[in-house]
């Protein structure tokens, strides 16, 4: 008997059949992926399952009990045994680790939390996964990779038996990841069953027993994990094969150099950076968490201040001190966070895109809605942005559509140099094919690219070439072409001796 069965389930939204005759079933003991392209459904049914929404019809069975929809919401499911750990946690970063996992539940002695039992509830939780911290540490003082953790054993405190994770590696260090797997296997030996939301297929296909594809609102075939390829996978998520996920280089990079980067430094963040970028090429970092990647790029976009070093733009010396200097020395910058950083979702496709140069579409004092419309048309076309309108509200965009609009609202300032830190976070294959597209033409029009990326295949196929960054320093280089992914693994672990 399953542990959890969806029969035929529907879900109609304006203008969008995001489920359409769904089925599929959990095991007790068995980790159970969903992979698809955004917007192929997995997470409508899995907030269906989580009783945020409701379907319009269809069955949902928990160990073979028929659930009423009419009476399902949120309470409901976690009273069932679900437990959904979602992308963007939910826990309170000033309140303590023991208030979060039993947030309103907490243990009561005379008309009052009875702290000396929350704490040893607490700890014992913790010793499930060998976590040595005190129950009474605050949330905002723990990593991405133990508020996650965190998330988990909350879950387990509600008795879960079905537990849903969704891209639950993203943002966190490999070591993390490698824990949160003995994790998620010993959840799986315990007898919970689990469904696993990713885009990284490498690691669904280590992890996990059964896999089923997503298209269109439908399920298109679910394989055991002997027939599951990463090939195969991909063909199905698509409807073709993929045989473009990374383009080919037509064109070499310029001998000009169009950045240099002397002696920068930052305390604690960078250590005597010393990089050249010619014109037209792309230049991949890499490095584990933590190697300083992110903070090189926030600094030469002036978002960080540097406590040292220059910067030259076409042979001249400049200072960057601020974002707004950036920009004016033809800098554009996708960040590493989208929805925080990178974009207005409140605010239209039109309003995103021009919002990096307002002046440019103003009569004077006065925007020029005949500009704006333009140029938002001409750079929404350019790159592929899936809409029916420019005025929808960039919110209700797939994060591949999300982040094609960030690179638009950055190439309508017509940049010189272009820094986008994990440009395909998040987004599915076919989006991710579009946008390494996007970056490759971009550099045969001459844009300098920087690019970040904790996805090794993905910098070693973009790339012209590569600087291997540990620690807060450059540790090498190499051309695309003389590398591997032994070769930069091998140095990046002589760099931490």
């Amino acid at each position: 008997m399953p542990l959890l069965n969806l029969q035929k389930i529907s879900k109609q939204f304006p203008g969008v059949k995001a489920l359409d005759d769904v089925s599929l079933d959990l095991k007790q003991g068995e980790i159970h992926a969903l992979v698809g392209e955004n917007g192929a459904g997995k997470s409508t049914l899995m907030n269906i399952l989580s009783g945020i929404i409701r379907p319009d019809n269809g069955d949902l069975y928990i160990s073979d009990e028929k659930i009423a929809y009419e009476k399902y919401g949120t309470h409901t499911s976690i009273l069932k045994g679900i437990a959904h750990v979602h992308q963007e946690l939910s826990l309170c970063s000033n309140m303590s680790i023991a208030e979060n996992i039993f947030f309103n539940r907490a243990p009561v002695k005379n008309g009052t939390i009875d702290y000396k039992d929350l704490y040893a509830n607490t700890k014992k939780l913790l010793d499930l996964f060998e976590i040595d911290i005190d129950p009474k540490t605050s949330i905002k003082r723990l990593s991405f990779g133990l508020r996650q953790q965190i998330e988990i054993l909350k879950a387990i405190s509600q008795n879960a038996k079905i537990i849903i994770f969704d891209e639950p590696t993203t943002g966190i260090s490999e070591n993390e990841v490698k824990k949160l797997f003995v994790i998620i296997r010993k959840l799986k030996e315990s007898g919970l069953g689990i469904f696993y939301i990713s885009h990284k297929l490498d690691e669904v296909i280590a992890l996990v027993d059964r896999v089923t594809v997503l298209r269109d609102g439908k399920v298109i075939d679910t394989l055991p994990k002997a027939e599951a390829s990463k090939e195969k996978i991909i063909s199905l998520m698509v409807g073709r094969v993929m045989t473009d996920l990374y383009p080919k280089k037509t064109k070499e990079p310029e001998k000009e150099n169009i950045l240099e980067i002397e002696n920068l430094n930052k305390r604690d963040l960078l250590n005597n950076i010393n990089l050249d970028i010619r014109k037209g090429e792309i230049v991949g970092l890499y490095g584990l968490v933590g190697a300083g990647r992110s903070e090189l790029c926030d600094t030469l976009f002036g978002v960080i201040k540097k406590d040292r070093g220059s910067y030259k733009i076409e042979g001249k010396k400049v200072e960057i001190k601020r974002p707004e200097d950036a920009i004016r020395y033809g800098i554009g910058y996708l960040p590493e966070d989208r929805k925080a950083q990178g974009l207005f979702l409140q605010m239209s496709i039109r309003q995103n895109i021009i919002a990096s140069k307002l002046k440019n579409y103003s009569n004077g004092f006065v925007m020029s809605a005949a500009k704006e419309k333009s140029a938002a048309a001409q750079y929404s076309k350019q790159f592929g942005v899936v809409t029916s309108s420019i005025e929808k509200t960039v919110k209700q965009l797939s994060g591949g559509n999300q982040q094609k609009v960030m690179l638009a609202k950055w190439l309508a300032i017509r940049p010189k140099i272009l820094i986008v830190d994990e440009p395909t976070k998040g987004i599915d294959v076919n989006a991710k094919a579009e946008i390494h597209k996007i970056l490759r033409q971009l550099a045969n029009d001459g844009v300098s690219v920087i690019m970040v990326s904790s996805e090794l295949p993905e910098v070693l196929g973009v790339s012209d070439r590569l600087i291997i960054m540990h620690d807060g320093e450059i540790k090498g280089q190499m051309n695309v072409e003389e590398a591997s992914q032994e070769s930069i693994m091998k140095l990046i672990q002589n760099s931490k001796n």
